[in-house]
């Protein structure tokens, strides 16, 4: 990293809490998956119950999606890029967790993120959509 390059606490926050999330929502599946041999297959396993780790899920949800949204409204990433219009793509980042939540509760492939990723249209989609709404505010659109 060069040393004139700042990070921003909130994109720090927000790469926590989307870390946790996923590694929430992987014990969640892997406890779903195991069913009543949960404990068999891992000892960790019997410490969690469906209904703490449902909870944790959606405080780490709620948690990436605020963290990022104060992130594309913070000054510094609006002096940074000079603009707020990052505060567009808020929308499609909620899409995206919510999607991959939901996907949590219903798949079983959901306990390897990168397969979700590699393999959930609607995910693959919402990366595109993310990515090109990006481009277009920070590099075309000004």
């Amino acid at each position: 990293m060069a040393p004139e390059t700042q990070l921003s606490a909130w994109l720090l926050v927000c790469t926590f809490f989307g870390a946790l999330f996923l590694a929430v929502s992987k014990r969640r599946r892997e406890l779903a998956n195991a069913g009543t041999l949960a404990s068999d297959q891992r000892a960790v396993l019997a410490s969690y119950t469906p209904e703490l780790l449902d909870r944790m899920l959606t405080i780490t949800a709620a948690c990436t999606l605020m963290s990022y949204a104060l992130y594309t409204i913070w000054p510094a990433t609006v002096a940074k890029f000079g603009t707020e219009a990052m505060m567009v793509t808020v929308p499609v980042v909620a899409y995206g967790v919510f999607r991959y939540l939901h996907l949590v509760r219903v798949s079983e492939m959901s306990e390897d993120p990168s397969l979700v990723l590699l393999a959930d249209r609607p995910i693959q989609l919402t990366v595109l959509v993310y990515v090109a709404i990006s481009v277009w505010i920070l590099y075309i659109g000004r």
